[in-house]
């Protein structure tokens, strides 16, 4: 994951989103009200992958109905309250490296972290700690969604178990501070230290967990993406394609913080008739993907994984982030055993073993599901 183009855009209202003639063009309102239908639905209609009746029986294998998501089958913590504990009890320790990042940057810097994450940097210090409050819960529900313990460690290489950001006001600042951060997290790969000298930005990984961004990006949706790209890439055995942790990006953006603003590509080359104002949301990317199902436009699975980051365009993502929807929320059995068995050099074989599909049965469900 060589570089981040990020874009912010403005949030709208749900009674907005769902407004076609606000933001599609004329091509795309007649598509709306099956838009709003499929957004009701999680996606997916009534269809379960086992058969057009929903019945389980097919190649999809047993499918038990859409079960509740895992987060309801627990209390939900006080996420508010716990974060502000953590930030807390991390005070004197932030305190410290605020004061090694003044001498990096020149300026004093707003140092804050949780449990699971630290924010630094031109950063206000009360959208700081928004966005972490966000993140914990969504490291939360992530963890329970798979089976774990809310607090457990969903990506124990990374340096201390958090995802460290930095926010810097001049991109230029990053040429004095890399030597600093390359200290605290290791060398960079040739080809990334280029990148991120030539102002690019950085993801953070599972195993190199810092991220570097302007200030004037929504840290709670950039930092939102960063937790599910290190997460998956975490969570699977062996390598992950820049396909599946950038649809796990946008995917965690958009289910809890409402909107995706972080981008591997440049989205000036729009594709599909979805505005650029809409871009990022929910209801844009179940269009596009209406629109690839319906004429067969989209990308093979097979495809995508194995193209580079910046090889992927916005109806790729539109197509991950809704597989993404799809394994995490409509199909969640299948959907989990697909990410635990995953392997990129072996992908019929995890298809035929989670959801008993060949790649190409595979995608003609995706398509059927999205019509």
């Amino acid at each position: 994951m060589t570089f981040r183009f990020v874009a912010p855009f403005v949030i709208a209202s749900l009674g907005t989103l769902l407004t076609p003639d606000a933001w599609v063009d004329e091509r795309c309102s007649a598509l709306a009200g099956s838009v709003l239908e499929l957004s009701q639905k999680g996606g997916g209609g009534e269809k379960k992958p086992g058969g057009k009746d929903g019945s389980g029986a097919g190649k999809g294998g047993s499918q038990k109905g859409a079960s509740k998501d895992a987060t309801e089958r627990h209390a939900a913590p006080d996420y508010s309250k716990a974060t502000g504990e953590q930030i807390a009890k991390n005070a004197a320790a932030d305190r410290a490296e605020a004061e090694e990042l003044k001498a990096q940057l020149g300026e004093a810097p707003t140092v804050i972290s949780s449990a699971h994450f630290s924010l630094k940097g031109a950063i206000e210090a009360e959208a700081a700690r928004e966005a972490l409050e966000l993140a914990e819960q969504a490291y939360a529900e992530l963890n329970i969604h798979f089976e774990k313990p809310a607090n457990a460690a969903a990506f124990p290489s990374a340096r201390g178990g958090k995802i460290h950001c930095y926010f810097l006001r001049d991109p230029a600042a990053v040429r004095e501070l890399l030597p600093y951060l390359e200290s605290k997290f290791g060398a960079l790969e040739p080809y990334l230290r280029q990148d991120v000298l030539k102002g690019s930005g950085k993801a953070a990984n599972a195993t190199n967990s810092f991220a570097i961004t302007k200030s004037d990006v929504d840290p709670k949706t950039y930092l939102l993406h960063q937790l599910g790209q290190v997460y998956i890439e975490a969570f699977i055995a062996g390598e992950t394609p820049p396909a599946i942790s950038e649809g796990f990006g946008v995917y965690v953006a958009v289910r809890w913080g409402g909107k995706n603003t972080t981008y591997c590509f440049n989205p000036d080359s729009y594709k599909g008739s979805v505005g650029k104002t809409a871009k990022g949301e929910d209801t844009a990317y179940l269009l596009l993907c209406k629109e690839m199902a319906q004429d067969k436009s989209d990308a093979s699975f097979e495809a995508l994984v194995k193209r580079k980051l910046n090889q992927l365009d916005d109806k790729d993502i539109a197509k991950l982030w809704s597989l993404v929807r799809m394994w995490m929320e409509t199909e969640p059995e299948e959907g989990s055993s697909f990410l635990k068995l995953f392997s990129a050099k072996q992908v019929a074989r995890v298809l035929k073993a989670s959801y008993r599909m060949t790649p190409a049965e595979f995608d003609d469900h995706w398509r059927e599901l999205h019509r």
